[in-house]
């Protein structure tokens, strides 16, 4: 399969790397593409899009092109979620054609593009990348997409990246804490609450995020989330109201909104993380007298 990505055969390139899209699901599958010098191919197959930029009618050879780009992706998709494979995605020169390709507005594109970055982006060398290669104003440009899957890619993307400061500020310079804001109020799509709860926790941990999201009214949707909903969110929503809640207004909206109660109900749960955040989200609150009663 790895071989036939050199063929000159646009087609079969395409067939190829879908099929190992298809099979590298697992571990000694990824590490047999690795081997076998598939990273380099796959990664240079992003580079037959180069001109998906273009609004313009694309001739039918430009469109077999960004078809080749585009299965080339959803093969790295799979093959970044292991370690060594991040690494040689990197090494050969896959984030600033990512980069590139995100600028298409083909939404079946952008979501293998982004599903890779956000895969990588638990990588310190790749945050750092993300971040020179102006990643982040074309992530939060598609939290507005109306696509679910691809709104979800960007948020977790976002969520893995925002623990670096230049990063959160450059999601809000952007404008993207108003749209993850919004998502908050789409609560049936548990994995992109998830995504979406986990990228304003990470982005309120810088002051002039909250403020923003105080102004958007997040803070009192956050605590319309503390109940009924799965630990992975739960997590989240406590992880972003600690952060809130170091400032005396946002405590006071947190006990007016009645959010107290749902908190310590919180603190008998048996989940690690949630234990830790929910520790701190109380004691936060606890600053403030008439929430300490």
């Amino acid at each position: 399969m790895v071989n036939i990505l050199d063929s000159p055969h646009k087609s079969l390139k395409c067939l190829a790397a879908e099929t190992i899209a298809n099979v590298a699901k697992f571990k000694r599958a990824r590490r047999a593409v690795r081997q076998h010098g598939g990273i380099t191919k796959l990664v240079a197959l992003l580079d037959c899009g180069q001109n998906s930029t273009e609004p313009t009618q694309p001739s039918l050879y430009e469109t077999r092109d960004v078809e080749v780009a585009r299965c080339g992706a959803l093969a790295l998709w799979s093959c970044s979620k292991s370690h060594s494979n991040k690494e040689a995605i990197r090494k050969a020169g896959g984030i600033p054609l990512l980069a590139r390709l995100l600028k298409t507005s083909h939404e079946d594109m952008l979501i293998p593009v982004v599903g890779t970055l956000q895969e990588c982006a638990s990588e310190e060398n790749y945050r750092a990348a993300i971040k020179a290669e102006r990643i982040i104003e074309n992530l939060v440009k598609n939290l507005n997409s109306e696509n679910e899957q691809l709104q979800e890619h960007c948020a977790m993307a976002i969520y893995q990246c925002a623990e670096d400061e230049e990063t959160r500020d450059l999601v809000r310079l952007h404008g993207g804490l108003k749209p993850l804001a919004s998502l908050l109020n789409n609560t049936d799509n548990k994995e992109r609450l998830a995504a979406v709860t986990g990228a304003i926790w990470k982005c309120s941990i810088s002051k002039e995020n909250v403020i923003k999201f105080r102004e958007y009214k997040a803070i009192e949707t956050l605590v319309g989330l503390l109940t009924d909903q799965p630990e992975e969110v739960l997590v989240n929503v406590v992880g972003a109201l600690g952060e809130c809640c170091q400032e005396y207004e946002n405590r006071a909206i947190v006990r007016k909104c009645g959010g107290i109660q749902p908190l310590v109900n919180l603190l008998v749960g048996i989940n690690q993380a949630l234990l830790v955040n929910v520790t701190k989200a109380v004691g936060a609150c606890a600053a403030e007298p008439e929430s300490m009663v």
